[in-house]
């Protein structure tokens, strides 16, 4: 495995961690820094529920290809 290889994945496992925080950040402002309250906080409950559930999955998935890729750069250096 080459090192351009190792960085190429580093910096795209840091381009989906920077999506994934840009993402929470808009969560954050969006909802939680306001100073007016929501009229209807069940509808607003389920949007960050769906959001929360999106990152989740989101981020599982980079965190699941990032073990594999690295789990293949060990095999291939023994």
């Amino acid at each position: 495995m080459k090192n351009t290889d190792l960085l190429d994945q580093l910096e795209s496992t840091y381009a989906y961690l920077k999506e994934d925080i840009t993402a929470l950040s808009y969560l954050q402002e969006e909802y939680f820094i306001s100073t007016t309250p929501f009229e209807n906080l069940e509808d607003v409950y389920f949007k960050i529920q769906n959001i929360l559930e999106i990152l989740i999955k989101a981020m599982k998935l980079n965190e699941l290809q990032l073990k594999e890729y690295i789990h293949n750069l060990y095999n291939t250096n023994k």
